[in-house]
């Protein structure tokens, strides 16, 4: 199956965004091991926006 150019482009944007939630993701485990909290918690209000801005997203589409 071929892809179009705007198919393509939108997995690369899908992949930039779940890489985007990975990184946050592994940067909270690592400020909780560290127990370093007040990363942790901007680093999970950043993640709670980043969501949020999906759904959004998501919603704008439907």
């Amino acid at each position: 199956m071929t892809l179009t150019a705007l198919e393509e482009e939108r997995i690369k944007h899908v992949n930039l965004i779940t890489g985007a939630l990975h990184d946050s993701c592994d940067e909270i485990y690592e400020s909780l091991i560290d127990r370093d909290y007040s990363a942790c918690k901007t680093q999970a209000k950043s993640l709670i926006l980043q969501l949020k801005n999906i759904i959004d997203s998501i919603e704008d589409d439907i």
